[in-house]
């Protein structure tokens, strides 16, 4: 294989579990910790957007 194309397959497979990881955060673990550093703001201003904001998230996904 040519080296070109590993490289990029590579850069391709880190981009889709970068996707994948804002996508657990923003659906799953939004008042979590490691969200909570990442997007910024407290679990209390997260809890109200909660409901609308994974609503959002997965009609955008789907």
């Amino acid at each position: 294989m040519n080296t070109l194309l590993i490289i990029g397959l590579i850069f391709a497979a880190l981009a889709g579990l970068l996707h994948v990881l804002i996508a657990y955060l923003e659906m799953f673990a939004w008042e979590g910790p490691l969200a909570r550093k990442t997007f910024g703001g407290t679990a209390e201003e997260a809890r109200p957007l909660l409901s609308s904001h994974t609503i959002r998230v997965c009609i955008t996904v789907s």
